[in-house]
């Protein structure tokens, strides 16, 4: 069974307390450190000469013809290579000058494309994770194609480590029924720090003025219980 926030306090043995300590409860642990945002443009064909459509503050401006123009995408044969020209105008992949406008001067900061599984669809995805990515403004003036509002970004649980905190207690709490990882740089990987339901709790030296992130081996809500140690 895991350990609860008590029987961590109480098994802390010899470890250096500082003057003082404070808890917090961290609810709705997520089986994923970090999501990101994502939209996609669904063309049931192609778009016209100046349709357009809107990523954030970047408007790309579909042409028969490239005039030059910053953010202008060349309308190709088919949809699916319209679809992939606007893939590489915002990505600032090759083909500035003939795929799209010689003047473009970057990828786009917020968003990223790819083509949608072969089809003449485009999937965007936020550049940065969580549920700022949602609030991307997106709109279209497209012939044959709709683009639905960014979603499903989600922030990461994280606990926060004050300047003259030296050390955090993560525990379990006793309703838990999956493990844990604690990812002190903020990556959603394997390199995280286990907390197993068995281990119930782990203390860490943490730097200062930072943050430790938290996420769940396994889905359903997990809670946590924090203990912070100052000197």
């Amino acid at each position: 069974m895991p350990l609860d926030l008590n029987t961590a306090l109480l098994n802390q043995g010899p470890l250096p307390w500082g003057p003082r300590t404070d808890t917090e409860e961290i609810t709705a642990v997520a089986q994923l450190l970090n999501v990101f945002a994502t939209t996609i443009l669904v063309q049931t064909g192609q778009p016209q000469n100046r349709d357009s459509i809107t990523l954030g503050q970047i408007t790309y401006i579909y042409q028969n013809a490239l005039t030059g123009g910053a953010h202008d995408v060349k309308i190709g044969a088919t949809s699916e290579i319209t679809g992939d020209n606007l893939v590489a105008a915002i990505n600032f992949a090759a083909g500035k000058g003939t795929l799209y406008g010689r003047n473009t001067p970057a990828a786009h900061p917020e968003v990223s494309a790819a083509p949608s599984g072969g089809d003449d669809d485009v999937d965007f995805t936020a550049r940065f994770p969580g549920v700022a990515g949602n609030a991307i403004f997106v709109s279209e003036n497209h012939n044959l194609g709709t683009i639905a509002a960014f979603s499903g970004g989600v922030d990461a649980k994280g606990v926060a480590v004050p300047e003259d905190c030296y050390q955090v207690t993560i525990a379990h709490d006793e309703a838990n029924t999956v493990p844990l990882r604690i990812s002190p740089d903020g990556l959603n990987d394997s390199a995280g720090i286990p907390l197993s339901l068995e281990q119930g709790y782990i203390t860490l030296g943490v730097g200062r003025d930072s943050k430790v992130y938290l996420f769940s081996e396994g889905a359903g809500t997990q809670i946590v219980h924090v203990i912070r140690y100052y000197g």
